[in-house]
C-alpha cells in the first residue's frame, strides 16, 4: 500500500479511507475504500467496500457509488485528496497536467549532458 500520511491509523477518523497499490502479480492498480466501524463511540474494526452492480432505473436517480465528506477534513486535506495522493505515488498523472518544475529542471540538465557528450564526440567546442 502507499506510504502516505493517512488517517487509517487514527482510530477516531470518521471518514472514508482510500489506499492504492500496484499488484505485480495481476499487473493492475488496486484501489481500496475502507471506513471505521464504531459502537458506542468506540472503534470496533474496519470495513471495506465492494462494488455491487445494479440495473439502472431510468425513472429514478441512482445512489452514488461513493460519498465523500470533503468538508469534514483530516489535517486540512479532504478525503478524496488521499485517493489522488495514493494514485500519484503509484505514478498516475492527470491527462492534461503540466510537468512540474523539478521535472523540467531534470530534463534540462539531461539535455545539457547530452549536448556535452555529443559535442565532445564530434569535436565541437561550446561557446
Amino acid at each position: 500500500m502507499t506510504k502516505l500520511p493517512h488517517p487509517f491509523n487514527e482510530h477516531n477518523y470518521p471518514g472514508l479511507i482510500f489506499a492504492a497499490e500496484y499488484s505485480i502479480y495481476t499487473q493492475s492498480t488496486q484501489v481500496y475504500v475502507c471506513r471505521r466501524k464504531y459502537e458506542g463511540g468506540a472503534c470496533v474494526g474496519t470495513e471495506y467496500a465492494q462494488m455491487v452492480w445494479k440495473d439502472l432505473d431510468p425513472c429514478n436517480n441512482p445512489e452514488p457509488t461513493i460519498v465523500c465528506r470533503d468538508r469534514d477534513d483530516y489535517n486540512g486535506t479532504g478525503q478524496l485528496q488521499f485517493l489522488f495522493d495514493a494514485l500519484w505515488e503509484l505514478g498516475m498523472r492527470p491527462a492534461g497536467s503540466a510537468p512540474s518544475e523539478n521535472l523540467i529542471a531534470v530534463k534540462d540538465a539531461h539535455i545539457a549532458d547530452l549536448r556535452t557528450l555529443l559535442f565532445d564526440a564530434i569535436g565541437i567546442k561550446e561557446c
